[in-house]
């Protein structure tokens, strides 16, 4: 049930209503405008991924047998679906995004709208789209979390609209779309758990509790949420793929959740929060300030709960295995959106009751235009100057993530179209770019690398696999980002490569980055010796 608060100044003036509007759809330009601009920007790893195993689904290869991944298939599918509608290129996977950022800044407001007033829910929508275009949450790339959000706020849509004769089916719909948030990526559940723990508390707070009213709720709820889920897991065992899929999302996903503890992930998160912080400083501070009134401010009661729950529940969804990526902080922007959106109603409505609505409207438009310009001034460089393959040296650094470019450009001028080749390294997006199958199933090196009892076994299965189809080209990369090796990492694989690449692999080609943007290609050197013995470096190897 929507309990929007009864305001006076609800609506501000008509000239500020119109400029608010204005102003939102400046700022929704403009981040299309720059998405637009960025479309080629170098997929990064996790693009990587979600491309060529959404490339793999169109092609009739279904996840857990072609390629291995501990994230549930839903992201995967979205991009399957971007490349059958725009074409199998990254600027399809990033136009696809721009239609879901749109979609989901629509979805904020709202959202917004159920428990604040038009001002802030035209700030809260506002505010998700600027921090949604911030480069260091890595809002530019097509991340799962942006898909995540996008049923998750649906969801909580219709259920802030299920009072009523239809509230089961829209319940049930609600349920549906948490399933589907939750198999775009596993922390997506979280959200689901957030509108069980409303409704509970909206039973709880009510004058008259209705229990079984609030079991039957719950139980639309929970039986939406897990109808995908179960339609998922049919599907994994009827293509005979439950076992890899039960290993890789269960078996080794909790090994993964298991590498940090707590406290590493607190030190770990304050050290991100300074550098998100720097980033939009206007941004984060606004929601702070909200978070501030929504808890002393007794006018602000009625959007307390549901303000305060969504932002706990956003925050617990960027915690699981305490590793606090950037990109997972896009999980929490739609909250910190809504925090701002109440700072800027609350600052509306004390300023309206003592100088009246247009110039309480006015100030909100000024401060808004300010912040506006303030972010396009302050990434005025990524968003207006440099290129995509230096924003992506300059974000990345020393990933050589657009030398894959080129170096998939190789392999499909050499490699046969019905070839196949082996990344050595993480680096997923080569098999995309190339349009080349992988003979083996591990699209990334990290897991053989890492401190868990299964990376011995992967390594011998990875030799197996390209023991068992050798490929006809061999990609080896040559940088610390891309294996994240340990001291005591199993030396199983360093061990095998070097005999097998003496006896099997010639080296044809090898790019050496050099520094940030300056790299040596060496399109015709068939010389190892030159190869650096530090540094990043990718050699193409050809099957002898």
């Amino acid at each position: 049930m929507i309990e929007a608060p009864a305001k006076p100044h609800d609506r501000p003036d008509r000239r500020v209503q119109i400029g608010l509007f204005v102003l939102l759809s400046l700022i929704a330009v403009a981040a299309i405008a720059i998405r637009v601009r960025l479309l080629n920007m170098p997929l990064e790893r996790d693009e990587g991924e979600y491309a060529y195993g959404g490339q793999m689904i169109l092609h009739g290869v279904p996840p857990y047998t072609g390629f291995y991944t501990m994230k549930w298939p839903g992201t995967h599918l979205v991009y399957a679906l971007f490349m059958s509608l725009f074409g199998e290129t990254a600027a399809a996977i990033h136009l696809g995004l721009i239609v879901v950022n749109v979609a989901t800044a629509i979805l904020v407001f709202f959202v917004a709208r159920t428990v604040l007033g038009f001002v802030g829910s035209m700030v809260a929508a506002a505010a998700y789209t600027l921090f949604s275009i911030n480069p260091m949450i890595m809002g530019l790339q097509a991340h799962a979390t942006h898909f995540v959000i996008l049923p998750a706020l649906a969801a909580i849509l219709l259920l802030r609209h299920s009072a009523g004769s239809h509230s089961g089916l829209r319940i049930f719909s609600a349920g549906l779309l948490f399933g589907l948030a939750g198999i775009m990526k596993q922390s997506g559940a979280i959200f689901g758990l957030f509108a069980v723990s409303w409704m509970i508390w909206q039973e709880c707070a009510a004058p008259k509790r209705n229990l079984r009213s609030l079991f039957s709720r719950l139980a639309f709820l929970i039986l939406g949420g897990l109808l995908p889920v179960a339609v998922l897991f049919l599907v994994i065992a009827r293509i005979g793929a439950f076992s890899q899929f039960w290993f890789w999302t269960f078996e080794y996903a909790r090994q993964y959740a298991s590498e940090n503890t707590p406290i590493s992930g607190l030190e770990f998160l304050l050290e991100k929060m300074d550098k998100l912080f720097r980033a939009v400083p206007i941004l984060w501070a606004a929601a702070a300030i909200g978070m501030g009134l929504l808890c002393s401010k007794e006018s602000l009661a009625r959007a307390r709960p549901f303000v305060l729950g969504f932002a706990l529940f956003s925050f617990l969804a960027v915690c699981p295995a305490w590793i606090f990526r950037p990109h997972y902080f896009l999980l929490f922007i739609p909250a910190a959106g809504l925090l701002a959106g109440v700072a800027a109603e609350y600052l509306h409505d004390r300023i309206a009751e003592k100088q009246g609505r247009r110039t309480a409207g006015s100030l909100i438009l000024l401060l808004l235009l300010l912040t506006f310009s303030w972010i396009l001034y302050q990434w005025r460089a990524v968003y207006f100057q440099l290129s995509p393959r230096q924003i992506s040296h300059g974000l990345y650094y020393p990933s050589p993530f657009p030398e894959m470019v080129d170096v998939a450009e190789y392999l499909k001028a050499h490699c046969p179209p019905n070839g196949r080749i082996a990344v050595l390294g993480s680096e997923p997006q080569i098999y995309f770019y190339s349009g080349r199958k992988a003979v083996t199933g591990y699209l990334y090196m990290y897991p053989l690398m890492e401190r868990q009892p299964y990376a011995t076994m992967m390594q011998q299965q990875l030799i197996r696999e390209i023991e068992a189809s050798p490929p006809d080209y061999v990609v080896f990369v040559h940088c610390a980002d891309s294996w994240l090796g340990k001291w005591d990492s199993p030396a199983l694989f360093d061990e095998w490569f070097q005999p097998y690449k003496h006896n099997k692999l010639q080296l044809v080609a090898w790019i050496d980055l050099q520094s940030r943007g300056k790299a040596e290609y060496h399109w015709s050197d068939s010389d190892e010796s030159k190869l650096p013995e530090n540094g990043v470096w990718l050699g193409i190897f050809k099957k002898k």
